[in-house]
C-alpha cells in the first residue's frame, strides 16, 4: 500500500453518527511514536475534538478486526476517517494535522504536489524505516531477556 488515501467502505454495523471524525492507529510501544501521539492527544482533548487514538500495542486484535496488517501499522502511522477512508504514513499525519488547530498549515504544506512525494519518501524510507528497525531490535532484546530471566525481567 502507498501513503495515498485508500477508500474503504465504513463498517456496516457502525452508526456513522457515533464514529469519530478521525481514528488514529499507532504503535504505543515505540517511545517516539508514543510521545508524538501524546502531544496530539493533549491538543485534541483540550479543544474537545472528535478524535480517537488507538494504541495497537495495547489491543493486539484491533488491526485484525479492521482488516489492517499489524506489522504495517507498526511500521507507519494509519488513520481512518468517519467515512471509512484509510490514510497511511504522511497522509495520516496530514489527516491528523487538518483536525488540529495550529497544525493546519503543516497539513497544507505537506499536501502540496511538489512536497508530498518528497515528504512521503523521507517518512517511508528514512524516518519510519529507522523507527521500525529500532523498535524491532528493542522487541528482540526484550524477548531475549524474558526468555533468559522470565517475566520479572521486563
Amino acid at each position: 500500500m502507498t501513503q495515498e488515501t485508500i477508500l474503504r467502505p465504513p463498517p456496516a454495523t457502525a452508526d456513522p453518527e457515533k464514529r469519530r471524525r478521525l481514528t488514529t492507529f499507532y504503535n504505543g510501544a515505540c517511545p517516539v511514536c508514543r510521545g508524538e501521539i501524546r502531544h496530539y492527544k493533549r491538543i485534541s482533548r483540550s479543544r474537545q475534538l472528535d478524535l480517537a487514538w488507538c494504541d495497537i500495542s495495547r489491543d493486539r486484535y484491533i488491526t485484525e478486526r479492521l482488516g489492517l496488517e499489524r506489522e504495517a501499522v507498526k511500521r507507519r502511522l494509519h488513520a481512518i476517517d468517519r467515512d471509512g477512508r484509510l490514510f497511511i504514513g504522511v497522509a495520516a499525519f496530514a489527516a491528523i494535522w487538518r483536525e488540529l488547530p495550529n497544525y493546519r498549515w503543516a497539513a497544507w504544506l505537506i499536501s502540496r504536489p511538489v512536497i508530498r512525494p518528497v515528504s512521503a519518501w523521507v517518512y517511508d524510507h528514512v524516518l519510519a524505516a529507522a523507527l521500525y528497525a529500532l523498535n524491532r531490535a528493542r522487541e528482540r532484546r526484550l524477548a531475549r531477556r524474558l526468555q533468559e530471566h522470565g517475566p520479572t525481567a521486563a
